[in-house]
């Protein structure tokens, strides 16, 4: 894939990227961040999912790439066999 043919996807990535952060901002402004183990014993908040929950159906639907989430474990196997994907990393990690 040629870079110009990104130039199209920026502008509603950052509409999907500002939507999933609101979601994350809402969530750290709220007294309880629920942060739960995952059956890994790594730890996930009601952050972590309300990123994942908006940000990998969006992506989907932009373009048709698997999408990896450290939420969603089965599809950290798409980093191996496709050759291009959506990559999400936490928001919160970055706060």
């Amino acid at each position: 894939m040629h870079p110009t043919e990104l130039t199209p996807l920026v502008e509603p990535l950052l509409q999907i990227a500002r939507s999933a952060g609101e979601q994350v901002i809402a969530i750290y402004n709220a007294d309880e961040i629920g942060e739960r183990l995952k059956a890994d014993q790594s730890p996930v908040t009601l952050a972590d999912l309300a990123a994942h929950n908006s940000l990998a159906p969006a992506l989907k639907q932009l373009a048709d790439w698997p999408v990896v989430s450290e939420e969603d474990e089965a599809s950290l196997a798409f980093r191996k066999t496709a050759i291009r994907f959506w990559l999400i990393e936490p928001l919160d990690d970055i706060l």
